[in-house]
């Protein structure tokens, strides 16, 4: 009678056991890596934002670097002052730089303030890249610690998964 008591203690134990790490391994699989996933999704996204970002602020560089030829170009070639003025100030006035009074008078020093304005801009923007560049550094190396994250805990859920299935099995060892 104690024998048997013992075979079926045994294997309600096993058999416990065995549901237990198989619930443990689906809470894992399906709540911690779930949320892990959904987390890495989110910072990919915010990482990919960052890039269009980044992309319309070279964008934007560039632009800038085409009209400060264009201007130079313009002042080489002699052009009319009121057509040189009047895309100084368009450009000025897309950065917010405020144009002295009267620069009619002296073209040149409004081509200094232009090409003084333009290289504050271009490095205002290449620092404003390089920043934003960081940020999405570090959203790319967060997603990766939770792959590499859920890679264990997968692995954990497989292993208690797999046991689970060999304890329940195991019980007709006992019978």
């Amino acid at each position: 009678m104690m024998r048997k008591r013992l075979k079926y203690l045994a294997s309600v134990v096993l058999i416990s056991s065995g549901v237990l790490m198989t619930v443990v391994s689906a809470v894992m699989s399906n709540y911690l890596v779930t949320a892990n996933n959904d987390r890495i999704k989110s910072l990919h996204d915010q990482a990919e934002s960052i890039e269009q970002t980044i992309m319309q602020l070279w964008q934007d560089y560039q632009l800038f670097e085409l009209k400060k030829d264009t201007a130079t170009l313009m002042v080489a070639q002699e052009v009319e002052q009121q057509y040189l003025v009047t895309f100084i100030a368009d450009v000025l006035n897309n950065i917010n730089v405020s144009i002295p009074d009267a620069p009619q008078n002296n073209d040149q020093t409004l081509y200094n303030l232009f090409l003084k304005s333009i290289a504050q801009h271009k490095q205002l923007t290449v620092d404003q890249i390089n920043t934003i560049y960081g940020e999405k550094l570090d959203f790319l190396a967060q997603a990766r610690e939770l792959e590499q994250k859920n890679n264990g805990l997968s692995n954990v859920a497989l292993f208690f998964q797999i046991m689970g299935l060999i304890l329940v099995l195991s019980k007709h060892f006992f019978d």
